[in-house]
Formats: structure tokens, C-alpha cells, sequence
């Protein structure tokens, strides 16, 4: 009986602990891949690529370079297109790496808590 006790703990905790590092990989996916997307969504519906870098009409700016390990992204006003060119590859290649690793890490999260079953 406590063989199977402890069995059924040993899953709960497995379970408990995959949920949690899914949560870490969602909120790491939506703080970069989904932010940098929405941006690009919203320049390409203004109808310019710098409309994340420049400050808004209230002064302040987008996500993309609201803080200040991200103030280097900043135009005070819209510049050359190699510094637009520049902005969108650091942040499209971010993006694509950091999306493509946590959707990786998800999957063997998944895998672990398959092998762990058994």
C-alpha cells in the first residue's frame, strides 16, 4: 500500500512541477515572441516600421524600448533604413530563437512527465 502511495506522489509532484515550468515557458513565449509580433502587427497597420522605437504622443515608448536594457532600440526620430533594418533583426531573430526554444523545452517537459509516468 505505500509502494503505491508513494508512486501516486512521485506523479503528482512530476505533474506539478511540469505545469509550473509550462508556465515559465508561456510567459517567457508571450513576453518576447508574442510582444515582438504584436508590434510588428501594429507598425505594419500604422503603416510605419518605426512606430515602435519612436516615442508615442504621450511621450513614451513601446515595449519594444521601454526600459533601459532596451533603451538602446529608442529613435528619437525615424533615421536610416540600415537602422531600422538593424532594430527589426535583433528583435525578429529574439524572437524566433526564444520561440522556437521554449516550444523545444515544452515538448520535453511533455516527455518527461511521459517517461516519468511509467
Amino acid at each position: 500500500m505505500s509502494g503505491q502511495l508513494f508512486l501516486w506522489g512521485a506523479r503528482t509532484f512530476l505533474v506539478v512541477v511540469a505545469l509550473l515550468l509550462l508556465a515559465a515557458l508561456a510567459w517567457v513565449f508571450r513576453a518576447v515572441t508574442v510582444t515582438v509580433a504584436q508590434e510588428g502587427l501594429r507598425a505594419r497597420r500604422e503603416g510605419s516600421w518605426w512606430a515602435p522605437f519612436v516615442p508615442r504622443p504621450d511621450g513614451r515608448y513601446g515595449p519594444l524600448a521601454d526600459n533601459r536594457w532596451w533603451s538602446v532600440f529608442r529613435a528619437p526620430e525615424r533615421r536610416t533604413t540600415g537602422a531600422l533594418t538593424w532594430r527589426w533583426s535583433a528583435w525578429t531573430t529574439t524572437a524566433v530563437v526564444l520561440g522556437l526554444a521554449t516550444v523545444g523545452a515544452a515538448v520535453e517537459v511533455a516527455l518527461l512527465v511521459v517517461h516519468g509516468w511509467s
